[in-house]
């Protein structure tokens, strides 16, 4: 029986009473599948589909497979994700599936040390809670060829954003005691730069994760991790 392709989205045959080997998609696994003679296939379970094809029933979640296949060599891939071309250079990158918090205090205490001042901070940071949940972290190196030298916006044009918002947000707050109308101007440009932050960020985690997801194995990971913060290493230039 033909074998179905790997990879994110995979189809599998199902025989048809017509005689047809029809492409059935995974996520239509215990449905139904209309074939182009009419009738209508009676889809199997998803681990069935797998057995038939001779792949395991049931797959490892990706961030324990990863490991094993870096530790292989498998990974990360040889040639340049963004092209194809043969890759010259790794990138480090590491994909932050899950993060633990604080019950309780959280990240707001450093809010508090914006507007309330370091003592407030200093009480709030130590009224934390306790550290719940656990930190995943998965690395999800890549290659890159020399054409194609970063994977997505450079992180300096984030940070840059980032010290010119707060910044922004200090005078304005501080000129407002001398002329409000500027304080206000200041202080809402300051605001604009938040957005414009948030915004490149959203851009270089969705060109990364691009990328990333031509990768089977990477694509498992950020399917079972959809809110996944990918980090990586800016290539050198030279």
């Amino acid at each position: 029986m033909p074998r179905a392709a790997q990879g994110p989205g995979m189809d599998f045959p199902v025989r048809c009473e017509c005689g047809r080997l029809v492409p059935v998609p995974e996520a239509a696994a215990g449905a139904t599948h209309p074939c182009e003679c009419g009738r209508t296939l009676a889809v199997p379970s998803l681990s069935e589909l797998k057995r038939q094809c001779g792949l395991p029933a049931f797959s490892p979640p990706a961030n324990l497979l990863i490991p094993h296949l870096i530790a292989a060599g498998d990974l990360p891939p040889p040639a340049c994700l963004a092209c194809g071309a043969p890759g010259e250079r790794t990138v480090g990158a590491v994909a932050e599936c899950e993060r633990s918090w604080e019950s309780g205090g959280g990240r707001g205490w450093w809010v508090a040390l914006f507007l309330l001042g370091p003592l407030w901070a200093l009480l709030l940071r130590r009224g934390g809670g306790e550290t719940l949940g656990h930190d995943l972290y998965v690395p999800v190196g890549f290659r890159l060829c020399g054409r194609c030298r970063r994977p997505a916006p450079r992180t300096g044009l984030i940070l840059a954003l980032r010290v010119l918002k707060f910044v922004a947000l200090a005078v304005g707050v501080g000129l407002a005691f001398w002329s409000l109308p500027v304080g206000a101007a200041v202080f809402a440009a300051g605001l604009l730069l938040w957005w414009a932050e948030a915004a490149a960020r959203r851009d270089a985690q969705a060109a990364v994760k691009r990328l990333l997801r031509k990768v089977p194995v990477y694509a498992q990971l950020l399917r079972e991790y959809p809110e996944a913060r990918v980090v990586w290493e800016e290539p050198d230039e030279t």
